[in-house]
């Protein structure tokens, strides 16, 4: 819902630029190309991520003001899933399972644009069955379709459709095949079909309909303004324009003579439009497009600037009073016992940190009891520090009594597989954390169930905070 109100206001904020002065002045391949461009950034820009402004927040907040040889900090990614226990869990909570308004939304969306797309087809199937049934000449790279079936002049790709008795009988002024022609050679009906889809696929937005319309405004300016550079008189074109202004049942994606922008079309014949006002208004029309993208992007949200390496200050370390040989001794083994050597993709050996190894509060504990000789003399290695656990999510009694449906849940409790049948000894309160993933691809092979659901007692689930917690580094809150 979000994308799809951006989309409405991204696609209003561009239309600005047409709407306000692109329209009014002779700039017409400009204009042309800005309408194109502007239908797909529409739908392009709301997908994009925004801009990542830095958090003067976060940068000034820096809970850690010193880093230690042992606590040098990386980016400080959540750790991997291979370090939590149900690890094959994807996320938390369960699968999210769209509203019933949003799924009735959604319905009605994908159905009227299957019922637009329909027509869509119908109406290219009506201009293939017209050409079948008329006449055919070509001139050129263009083929004339005659029929008296057709009223008035219009065309798409590179046919063009006449009336057969004004053909033959010499009624029709050449100007009007100029101005047909122009739309084939400029391929007009391209542009007519990609707003036509537009329209099918997001028919709710009213803005897209004024696309449309401004975009087959602009093929009419184009081609009048061809027919004039082809040496036409002006006087006899408007009258001629005037004469064909009655309307005409032509087809839809079609360039027709007969458009019902007559005023506009004999207005823009007077209009010069100088070099000056064409540069102004183009960099006008550029910057509502740069406004539209920072209004109306995925997100526009604050992003915390988190430095890649932070620099060791040993003078704000704490130093401490210094430790025995023994507690010295031990850290520097632990640290030497926690490197294993590797080969690398190039056959090279390279040691490399396993932090699995290591008691890292207990050394952290040992290294600010140093004295600052001891630090300088200590091993070093690089550590990231453990990520917090997130709030535990406790099941709600709806929930709980899903859970007991074997065709769409197996269970897990306490990391141990039971039957479903086994939550009928439990109640909802009895369990302080629920995991529930949903099951693809290989993952529901062999299984009969589309959800995997872990459980926790309280009892396991505070062993398991304190576990987590017990052996691994937490940054020094002095």
């Amino acid at each position: 819902m979000t994308f799809l109100a951006s989309l409405i206001v991204c696609s209003g904020l561009l239309y600005i630029p047409y709407a306000a002065w692109l329209q009014r002045e002779k700039m017409y391949l400009f204009t042309r190309a800005y309408l194109l461009c502007a239908l797909l950034a529409s739908v392009a820009i709301p997908l994009l991520p925004a801009p990542v402004l830095p958090s003067v927040e976060n940068a000034t907040q820096n809970p850690i003001t010193y880093v230690t040889p042992i606590i040098k900090y990386l980016n400080q990614t959540p750790a991997s899933s291979a370090e939590l226990p149900n690890s094959n869990i994807a996320s938390r909570g369960e699968s999210k399972i769209l509203p019933t308004s949003t799924l009735a939304l959604l319905v009605i969306w994908v159905v009227t644009s299957m019922v637009l797309y329909v027509r869509f087809g119908y109406n290219l199937y009506a201009l293939w069955r017209q050409k079948k049934s008329a006449e055919q000449l070509s001139i050129g790279n263009t083929n004339l379709y005659l029929s008296n079936n057709f009223s008035g002049a219009y065309s798409f790709g590179n046919a063009i459709f006449l009336c057969k008795a004004e053909y033959y009988n010499s009624r029709l002024n050449p100007a009007i095949i100029w101005h047909e022609q122009i739309h084939v050679n400029q391929r007009h009906s391209v542009d007519n079909l990609y707003a036509e889809i537009m329209i099918c696929m997001f028919w709710f937005n009213p803005f897209f309909y004024w696309y449309k319309r401004a975009i087959q405004t602009n093929h009419e300016l184009l081609a009048d303004d061809g027919v004039l550079r082809r040496g036409c008189d002006l006087r006899s074109y408007q009258q001629l324009i005037m004469a064909q202004s009655a309307p005409s049942n032509t087809m839809n994606l079609s360039s027709n003579f007969n458009f019902y922008t007559i005023k506009k079309r004999l207005v823009m014949m007077h209009k010069n439009t100088s070099p000056l006002t064409k540069t102004w208004k183009i960099a006008a029309s550029l910057a509502i497009v740069v406004t539209a993208y920072l209004l109306t992007s995925h997100s526009v949200k604050s992003q915390p600037k988190t430095p890649t390496v932070m620099q060791i200050d040993e003078s704000k370390a704490p130093v401490g009073s210094g430790v025995t040989q023994e507690l010295f001794d031990e850290y520097n083994a632990e640290i030497s016992n926690a490197y294993d050597s590797v080969t690398t993709n190039s056959g090279k050996r390279m040691l490399r940190l396993d932090a699995r190894k290591l008691n890292r509060r207990k050394l952290d504990s040992i290294y600010y009891n140093m004295s600052a000789t001891q630090r300088n003399e200590a091993k070093k290695c690089m550590l990231v520090p453990t990520r917090k656990l997130p709030p535990n999510t406790v099941p709600t009694k709806e929930q709980f009594e899903r859970f007991k449906n074997a065709a769409s849940y197996g269970v897990w409790i306490d990391d141990k597989r039971v039957k479903n049948s086994v939550l009928s000894k439990y109640s909802a309160s009895e369990f302080a954390d629920v995991f529930i993933s949903k099951l693809y691809g290989a993952a529901k092979q062999g299984r009969s169930y589309t959800h995997q659901v872990n459980l926790m007692t309280w009892a396991y689930y505070n062993k398991y905070v304190k576990d987590h917690y017990a052996n691994t580094y937490q940054p020094p809150t002095k």
